[in-house]
C-alpha cells in the first residue's frame, strides 16, 4: 500500500515532499515579498485595468 491508493490524485503532482514548509507566515508577509522583490509588478488586472503593487501598497 502506497500514500496514493487513498488519494489517486496525488500521483498526478509528480515528485513533491509529503510536506511544504511556507515560505511566508501570512497573506500580507506575502504580499509584502512581492512588493520588495517588484512593485511595478501587477497585484490586480481587471479587464483592461490593472493596479500595480506599489499602487496597492499602504505605508503603515
Amino acid at each position: 500500500m502506497t500514500a496514493y491508493d487513498d488519494q489517486p490524485r496525488l500521483g498526478l503532482y509528480g515528485d513533491q515532499p509529503a510536506t511544504l514548509e511556507p515560505e511566508h507566515d501570512s497573506a500580507l508577509a506575502m504580499f509584502r515579498a512581492g512588493v520588495a522583490s517588484d512593485p511595478d509588478g501587477d497585484a490586480i488586472r481587471y479587464f483592461d485595468g490593472v493596479i500595480s503593487r506599489r499602487q496597492l501598497r499602504r505605508d503603515e
